[in-house]
């Protein structure tokens, strides 16, 4: 059975169900095809943290991204809290970047100048300041930079309310479907092929986080993206919560939850699409967090997952206009920004997708490669 559409949305991570949400706003007919359930795989493996400067080196393209997307944030929360009632549980306590002993203090006044050179509001704090901000931290943290603007927020609930907010604006979401392939007619693809059947599609969005490579290549198209698996552990529920802010390191971070949970992570592994997670991977972790945080060697795992993060060798994301195709577009490569990027990633290609142009940086343009 064949089917038509305005624009059919390979992918139902978070950057995929946030477009197409905001693609039917616009007033198109949107399918969402998903190999699995929607916002299973990375979007909702991932910690959640909103922390553009914690990702970006320097002022830069990215940096520039990543703040023009947590300025969207609580705009964006609430448009999906008004559609769905659903609250992703934006936290705005802020985040502690830290740092060990004299060669990490070193560093992070390294890191910290950049920060101020990015716009950061960002605060040093040591001594008594740091232990009255956080209690719980070892003795062996020295230093940290206080970044009040860097939030976090539950990516399991953000996912499902862009996934009902996308369904309430009328998205067909098929999930457990496989794309096998396209139709195609000169320099447009004409339809979707399926393992629940053809969809004919004017236009057509790969979005498919570490699946991009394959879906593209049906199109001739190289993506330059591969998995990198993120191993979490989640502790407590923990009464009183032990720590007040978002603890990050170049070794790990805590996330702590409103539900009294400690998220603890996380690896960097190169393990294909194996997302299971494993014993030295959990124990790293776990090592890194009761350093950090003491306190929390009494804490229960509560459970342990691992996401399949899609990197692009630049660690750049990949967003715009496939060039062999005057109808087809590519949003990719956000490896562990995925959650962080959705406001801007999904406005931006909105834009491109209903009236042809967006302001995107050609450092993110598929072009770079010979997309």
């Amino acid at each position: 059975m064949t089917t038509t559409t305005d624009i059919a949305v390979v992918g139902g991570g978070i950057i995929g169900l946030a477009t197409a949400w905001r693609l039917a706003q616009a007033g198109l007919s949107v399918t969402l095809i998903e190999r699995g359930n929607v916002g299973q795989e990375a979007s909702s493996a991932a910690a959640g943290m909103l922390a553009p400067y914690a990702e970006a080196a320097n002022r830069g393209p990215f940096s520039n991204l990543g703040q023009a997307s947590l300025s969207r944030y609580a705009a964006f929360v609430d448009d999906l809290r008004t559609e769905t009632t659903i609250d992703p549980e934006l936290i705005r306590t802020g985040l502690l970047r830290v740092a060990e002993g004299n060669e990490g203090e070193a560093d992070l006044r390294n890191t910290y100048a950049a920060m101020r050179d990015m716009g950061s509001g960002g605060e040093w704090v040591e001594g008594e300041t740091l232990r009255k901000l956080e209690p719980a931290l070892s003795d062996t943290v020295t230093a940290a930079v206080y970044s009040p603007t860097e939030w976090q927020l539950d990516p399991r609930k953000l996912t499902k309310s862009a996934a009902v907010a996308a369904a309430k604006r009328g998205v067909r979401l098929l999930e457990k479907t496989e794309v096998v392939g396209f139709e195609t007619s000169g320099r447009s693809i004409t339809a979707v092929k399926t393992s629940a059947g053809t969809i004919s599609a004017r236009r057509v969005l790969l979005a498919s986080g570490a699946w991009n490579p394959q879906i593209a290549a049906w199109l001739g198209a190289t993506v330059p993206v591969r998995p990198i698996r993120g191993q979490i552990v989640s502790l407590g529920p923990c009464y009183p919560l032990p720590l007040r802010h978002t603890v990050y390191s170049h070794h790990g971070y805590l996330v702590p939850r409103s539900d009294g949970r400690v998220l603890v992570g996380s690896t960097e592994d190169e393990a294909g699409f194996d997302s299971r997670p494993t014993a030295a991977g959990v124990s790293g972790v776990l090592t890194r967090a009761i350093v950090l945080a003491p306190v929390l060697a009494d804490a229960a795992i509560e459970s342990t997952w691992a996401g399949l993060r899609p990197m692009c060798i630049d660690r750049m994301p990949i967003l715009g206009k496939i060039a062999a195709y005057d109808n087809a577009y590519l949003s990719a490569g956000h490896f562990r920004n995925g959650i962080l990027m959705a406001p801007i990633s999904s406005e931006l290609l909105t834009t491109l997708i209903v009236t042809g142009d967006a302001p995107i940086d050609p450092a993110f343009s598929p072009s770079r490669f010979g997309i």
